[in-house]
């Protein structure tokens, strides 16, 4: 049985052979996901957005950030390759980090998150973790909502990345169709 929290680990704490290869490339991709995406799919990289509202974050993604907890914007999406689910995003705004050119995040709609925070500058990305999904943790089961088959474990990705030193988080976790 596993446990509801996902255990984020350093890649330190990871040998690189214990990770797919074909995932490796997308797990300690440097730069915008939505860039390295959209060169990857074949015709269309589109952005379905399930979630976008101000809510209490989970207590592990505060410990993550570094703040006091409050409520935060988390926004839930599907980054979507030609019709097919390729990433499953989770991403956590403090209200710190809406300011200035940065309170478009507010307001994305379906559009990417990388086309505003890597716009025109490339943005400070720390604390790289890497982790394994089972069935039964919370971000497992959120991310595979909407799929028809439920793979045996997902990988999954969270940094921070800074906006004129304030954080936000952003999770995304690998679904099967990437490896494609």
């Amino acid at each position: 049985m596993h446990t509801l929290m996902t255990n984020w680990l350093s890649p330190d704490c990871l040998p690189r052979t214990a990770i797919p290869e074909a995932l490796r490339k997308w797990l300690f991709l440097p730069g915008s996901m939505t860039k390295a995406l959209r060169q990857q799919c074949m015709h269309s990289f589109v952005v379905n957005v399930l979630s976008h509202r101000w809510n209490k974050p989970r207590f592990e993604e505060w410990q993550a950030l570094n703040i006091k907890r409050q409520s935060a914007l988390v926004r839930e999406t599907y980054l979507m390759c030609d019709g097919i689910p390729v990433v499953f995003a989770r991403s956590i705004f403090p209200k710190c980090a809406l300011v200035g050119k940065h309170a478009a995040l507010c307001k994305l709609g379906n559009k990417p998150i990388g086309d505003v925070i890597y716009h025109p500058t490339t943005p400070v990305r720390r604390d790289l973790k890497i982790a394994k999904l089972y069935p039964g943790q919370q971000d497992y089961e959120s991310a595979v909502s909407l799929l028809t088959i439920r793979p045996a474990l997902l990988w999954a990705r969270r940094t921070i990345i800074e906006l004129n030193t304030n954080p936000l988080l952003i999770s995304e976790i690998f679904l099967p169709a990437i490896y494609s």
